[in-house]
């Protein structure tokens, strides 16, 4: 009998053996897959193409970086390469001749060879043409510049491709992606031109969130400070376009982001996110972006808004939440205050709510894609 027991408790012992081998085993193999995905960039099942041009994406987002810093200048370069006799590989090692080691060449599909030049725009035209004259044939380089055409990989790539289709219908050349988008200067967070700022509010435009939030974000997170954000909703505000005309609706609107706008500091963030909503960026603690989200609603709860003969009176609700407290990025950071607002307006109207872990079910995921 004790024989038996032993025999048994050794089969066990051996099971238990292979189970925890092939575990380590399993681990090992995902581990190795997802850091090959990482920095390759390529899915097994993905198509050549597609696999090929991974690795320039990657590329392309490691210099971007994280909304934490700002990037440094560089230029994203598609060319279309003209073989003119020579081997398909032969541009790509010619380029690599002509750039510094410190930038990057690759072949991303059968046609196109994608550079990732460390330079400014003021610079980029010029590194371009040097290449083309370097080359066989009339080759066409498209050229997009971080951060003038954008800070965002769909933005850089898309511009420096669409630049490179226009230099091949001209027969090839360099062609540089259109004027900057921005230009502010040096540690600038609003530009100042007019065409920046809402029509009917006189606030940031919602779509261009995109590109000036990361920067006001990573500009206040390089000094240690939590930034707070407040997602604001006018209560209501379909009833008094409703009942008293769109006109109506419009000056309250104009009412509601002029009273943002006396009580909150001049370096604090206010932008018109759409319709009726509005998204306030300033740092803060969480106590203090409380007590500034209570007050500002007090403030417009107690205002009297005009049209004509009719006086408006209005309450707002907000969501609030911070980076780095609630969120690590700048469209959790967004889901998190937006969660924040759906509680805010489940209690009524003039309500504030900060975020916490597990809060709401819904999710604004499309609009942050269109926004951030």
């Amino acid at each position: 009998m004790g024989m038996m027991l032993d025999q048994i408790m050794t089969v066990i012992g051996q099971t238990l053996i292979v189970v925890a081998v092939s575990f380590i085993m399993l681990c090992l193999l995902v581990s190795y897959a997802r850091f090959h995905l990482l920095f390759t960039g390529r899915r097994p099942s993905a198509a050549a193409a597609e696999g090929v041009l991974d690795p320039f994406r990657a590329c392309i987002l490691k210099q971007l970086g994280s909304i934490y810093r700002n990037p440094e200048p560089f230029a994203v370069m598609t060319l279309r390469a003209t073989d003119g006799g020579h081997r398909p590989e032969d541009p790509v090692a010619r380029i690599r001749g002509m750039i510094r080691a410190s930038d990057m060449v690759m072949r991303y599909d059968e046609n196109q060879i994608g550079m990732i030049i460390k330079t400014s725009r003021k610079h980029a035209e010029r590194v371009a043409q040097r290449v083309a004259d370097g080359l066989p044939g009339s080759p066409a380089i498209g050229i997009a510049t971080c951060p003038e055409n954008g800070t965002r990989l769909s933005d850089l790539l898309e511009n420096a491709e669409h630049a490179a289709e226009e230099a091949g219908r001209l027969s090839g050349g360099v062609k540089l992606a259109g004027e900057p988008v921005t230009a502010p200067d040096e540690g600038d967070i609003l530009p100042a031109q007019e065409k920046y700022l809402d029509d009917l509010t006189g606030v940031l435009r919602g779509d261009l969130l995109g590109r000036t939030l990361p920067k006001f974000i990573s500009q206040h997170r390089k000094e240690g400070r939590t930034v707070a954000m407040i997602y604001c909703d006018v209560d209501n505000f379909q009833d008094y376009n409703q009942h008293y005309s769109r006109e109506a609706g419009d000056a309250l609107l104009q009412g509601v982001s002029r009273l943002f706008q006396e009580n909150l500091r001049e370096d604090d963030l206010i932008a018109r996110y759409s319709g009726d909503e509005f998204l306030i960026l300033f740092p803060a603690a969480a106590a203090d972006a409380q007590h500034t989200a209570r007050r500002l609603s007090a403030v417009i709860k107690r205002a009297e808004f005009k049209y004509g003969a009719i006086t408006l009176k209005t309450t707002v609700s907000m969501g609030i939440a911070l980076v780095p407290g609630h969120a690590r990025t700048l469209s959790r950071l967004f889901e998190a205050a937006s969660h924040a607002l759906h509680a805010a307006k489940q209690k009524g109207v003039g309500f504030c709510v900060m975020y916490a872990p597990g809060m709401g079910v819904q999710s604004r995921t499309q609009d942050v894609i269109e926004k951030f």
